[in-house]
This record gives C-alpha cells, sequence and structure tokens, in this order.
C-alpha cells in the first residue's frame, strides 16, 4: 500500500488535494509494511490436563421423608405440572405441602383430586391472602 492507493480505503481522500507532497511520502512511510519486522508466533507445547475422576452416582438414597412446601395463589394453570415434577424426583419418601393463599380460581379442586389419588399431599387453604408461607390455622 502506498499513498496513491490510500484512497481506495478512505473515502473521498484525493491525493491531488494535498499541497504538500511530504505529507504524501510520511503516509508512505506510516503504511509500508516491508519495513517492520513481523514476530513469529510462538509456539507453546500443549499441556496435558488430568481430568478428576467424575463422583460416583449414590444410589442408596436416604429413608428420611423431605417435604416439599409449594405456596400457591390462583394457580389452576400451573400446579397440577408441578406437582407432578415433584412426584418424579428421584427420592421416593416425600410429603407435598401445598399452601392455597385464598385462590379463587380453582386451584383447591385439583389439589384435593390429586390428593385423593393416594398421593402424597396435604393440601391447606388461607381463607383469604396473607402471604406466600403464612398458614393460618
Amino acid at each position: 500500500m502506498n499513498a496513491e492507493n490510500i484512497g481506495a480505503f478512505i473515502p473521498r481522500f484525493n491525493l491531488k488535494n494535498i499541497k504538500n507532497r511530504d505529507i504524501a511520502g510520511a503516509i508512505d512511510n506510516k503504511l509500508n509494511t516491508e519495513k517492520f519486522k513481523t514476530a513469529s508466533p510462538t509456539i507453546l507445547a500443549p499441556r496435558i490436563v488430568k481430568k478428576a475422576a467424575a463422583p460416583a452416582i449414590s444410589t442408596n438414597f436416604s429413608r428420611e421423608k423431605v417435604s416439599i412446601i409449594m405456596p400457591a395463589f390462583n394457580a389452576k394453570d400451573t400446579i397440577g405440572e408441578a406437582i407432578a415434577s415433584a412426584l418424579q424426583g428421584t427420592h421416593r419418601n416425600i410429603e407435598i405441602l401445598v399452601i392455597d393463599d385464598g385462590s379463587t380460581d380453582g386451584t383447591d379442586k385439583i389439589v384435593t383430586d390429586m390428593a385423593g389419588q393416594d398421593l402424597p399431599i396435604k393440601y391447606y387453604k388461607n381463607p383469604k391472602n396473607l402471604g406466600a408461607y403464612n398458614l393460618e390455622i
């Protein structure tokens, strides 16, 4: 690249408009890549990384009961799927405590129907909206 063809890279650059030709020489000096030595890249030896052995997956599950607290408020469209997802987990000794926070959309019917199928579901309903983890007994 030199000063004559720099116009291809700089829009509206016209060498004829430069009044001082020393500027053109300066451009040639700046753009002349033959004067610079290129450094060759350093090639590093490949590192061998030893992978740690993956921990074995235990098949001895605890027999302790796990309680899943599931707050619900007007969750008719999603509560069945949420309960089914909890039931499909790997731990078998569970109870699902559904705390209905005063729903008015039929959430109670879905949960009580599922609990009536001998599933480990306990249903509690607040008479009014008290917040996600508040239970009025």
